[in-house]
């Protein structure tokens, strides 16, 4: 009992410092802080991405690697909520259009999610990335439609230079699918494509719904743990007698490799989902979009690394450079004032 109380007082002090830093952006003099939130988000979920690749191998199905993921998830998320004192009547949304466009977002992130894991699953993990490489240009046209957040032409043009980028790494177009030989299934394809759609319609959602009633992330994370703890299962059950179906039932079989993967790739999806909350809090969900595609390369990296199923070449590295500049654009039009600001600051102290 003692152990369990000065972990959840220990809990709670992090909690609480973390918040003190992460919710409060008017306080941050960085005004690309939301960006940056974005980009350790990103970099959290490429490797989290690679640990879900390894369990793939081992014959583990999608849905169930996002069920147990994110019931582990949900119940950090709940510690959290309960420890932090986060008054219970918001656990649920504060308005029927409070808890309608949390739901969306729940429902659209689970549907990206699985199809996001299920092209990293059967594709290759550089391949999935560049169908999500689309999710700036969904983003951006949903905002301006349902949100009238401005969409300039630097992120238009930011966003086709990074989907270029992207081209470039992955050393052409995707192979021609195919339901025999070499090559992609069909029906992986057209899965993959709907991960973009579902991440921009998600990411538009969330930051509905915090426009609607100031939303504590962890609430945003509770309406999302729960859409995929709720869906992963039936949806597996769904295809367990598909020829797309990997292995029914894996869980059973898990040891303590997987177990403990499970775990991992759980700790770093909350990690991942929190950072990304409080990002899109702060900031407009097109340029948010943009600077998540650093976990392309990252990505790609990684499975040069560990799993070495890619070469590193001039030409990926230059589709990578290319990612990062057109981040860089982004961030660029927010840390140009900010120097502005420091530089004048500066001088004028400087004066006696």
């Amino acid at each position: 009992y003692i152990m369990v109380a000065a972990a959840s007082a220990s809990t709670k002090r992090m909690m609480e410092s973390l918040d003190s830093v992460l919710l409060p952006p008017m306080k941050q003099k960085w005004r690309s802080y939301g960006l940056l939130l974005m980009l350790c988000s990103s970099l959290v979920s490429s490797f989290t991405s690679l640990l879900i690749k390894v369990l793939a191998r081992r014959g583990v199905s999608t849905f169930e690697i996002i069920f147990f993921q994110r019931l582990v998830q949900w119940g950090i998320n709940f510690l959290f909520l309960l420890v932090l004192k986060i008054p219970r009547q918001t656990w649920w949304g504060s308005t029927y259009e409070h808890r309608s466009w949390l739901s969306l977002r729940g429902l659209f992130g689970f549907l990206a999610l699985a199809s996001g894991y299920w092209s990293v699953a059967h594709l290759s993990l550089s391949d999935a990335y560049t169908i999500r490489s689309a999710t700036p240009i969904v983003c951006g046209a949903l905002s301006r439609y349902l949100l009238n957040e401005r969409w300039p032409l630097r992120e238009i043009l930011a966003s086709i230079l990074a989907i270029l980028g992207v081209w470039l790494a992955l050393k052409g177009p995707l192979p021609i699918p195919t339901t025999r030989g070499e090559g992609y299934r069909k029906m992986d394809i057209i899965i993959a494509i709907f991960a973009p759609i579902c991440a921009g319609a998600a990411f538009v959602s969330l930051r509905k719904a915090d426009k609607i009633v100031k939303t504590h992330p962890l609430v945003i994370v509770n309406f999302f743990s729960m859409f995929t703890v709720l869906l992963s299962l039936p949806m597996d059950f769904v295809l367990a007698t598909s020829s797309l179906h990997t292995s029914r039932f894996a869980f059973i079989r898990f040891g303590v490799f997987e177990w403990v993967f499970l775990f991992l790739i759980s700790l770093g999806s909350f990690t991942s989902q929190y950072l990304l909350t409080v990002g899109l809090q702060m900031e407009r969900a097109a340029p948010a979009s943009v600077v998540m595609l650093i976990g392309i390369p990252a990505t790609f990296a990684l499975q040069h690394l560990f799993l070495k199923e890619e070469v590193l070449t001039v030409q990926s590295l230059l589709g990578g450079s290319i990612i990062a500049f057109s981040i860089i654009i982004v961030g660029m039009q927010k840390l140009c004032p900010f120097v502005k600001d420091l530089l004048i600051s500066k001088r004028q102290r400087s004066i006696p």
